[in-house]
């Protein structure tokens, strides 16, 4: 019985090695990349929560005037839509944001003023704030 041989001439082992090579490459800038991702999605979460929070003030702020919204003022968020509580008791108010909408969590206007974010939810990130805290925190959810 006759063994069949393979060759493979220069060009292919070039070939070969440039997809070696490249595979070398990728397995070491994979973390580099995975963690531009990560950041980049935390930045947008912190943003996008910033412009929530000034949505929610002005909406507090219009409706203080007319006496349909008092302190603590929250905005839930469940399945990407939202529903507005003013002191404990839900309302019926039409609320605006230009940005992204989180998929759930809730931001709240205490009584003192201050800003709380609870378990707000963009993408593949978490954030929250309390009350005392000056910035959002966030991780992977």
């Amino acid at each position: 019985m006759k063994k069949n041989k393979i060759e493979i001439n220069s060009r292919q082992w070039e070939g070969v090695l440039i997809i070696v090579l490249l595979l070398v490459i990728l397995i070491f800038l994979m973390p580099y990349v995975t963690k531009i991702i990560y950041k980049s999605q935390v930045t947008g979460a912190i943003s996008s929560i910033e412009g929530l929070s000034v949505a929610i003030k002005t909406t507090y702020t219009e409706g203080n005037l007319t006496g349909i919204i008092s302190l603590p003022f929250e905005i839930k968020y469940e399945d990407k839509e939202y529903t507005a509580y003013s002191n404990g008791k839900k309302i019926d108010i039409y609320f605006k944001t230009d940005g992204g909408v989180p998929k759930s969590g809730s931001i709240i206007i205490n009584r003192d003023g201050s800003i709380e974010v609870k378990d707000i939810k963009y993408g593949i990130v978490t954030c929250n704030k309390k009350a005392e805290d000056s910035e959002v925190t966030c991780k992977l959810s």
